[in-house]
């Protein structure tokens, strides 16, 4: 992906949030109540990446590695303040950890 084609869909993107934020009779973005209420997810994922960006062996990690960690972290913060018993919560913690191991995983769709 070039440089330009990140730009416009950045732009896109920035103006789709804008007219979203400025229709006042447009409802309020809401997550799905599987994942709880955002402050509390927000609250828990944060904690937990922290924890994990402040190991000695964090910088070390592929990039990719690093993500799927994150995007763990995201997930078991949806199952703490959300819906634990979600089977979306569980699958997207195993195809993170898939992609962990290799960042060419063909992510699997729920079952």
């Amino acid at each position: 992906m070039n440089d330009s084609t990140v730009n416009d869909s950045m732009s896109k993107l920035v103006e789709a949030i804008t007219i979203i934020n400025k229709t006042p009779d447009a409802p309020p973005l809401r997550l799905s109540a599987a994942h709880g209420n955002f402050t509390d997810n927000a609250r828990i994922a944060q904690n937990l990446k922290s924890m994990l960006h402040g190991e000695p062996t964090w910088d070390s990690l592929e990039c990719w590695q690093r993500e799927a960690l994150d995007m763990i972290c995201s997930r078991m913060g949806r199952i703490l303040a959300g819906h634990p018993g979600h089977p979306k919560h569980w699958f997207g913690i195993i195809n993170f950890a898939n992609l962990g191991l290799d960042p060419n995983y063909r992510v699997k769709s729920e079952p």
